[in-house]
């Protein structure tokens, strides 16, 4: 996978997991 397309994904991992273990 793409150096890019990991760093995409962390960030977005970022934003949702907070809000799901809130949830």
């Amino acid at each position: 996978m793409e150096p890019q397309g990991l760093a995409l994904l962390s960030t977005i991992a970022k934003g949702v997991l907070p809000k799901t273990t809130a949830g």
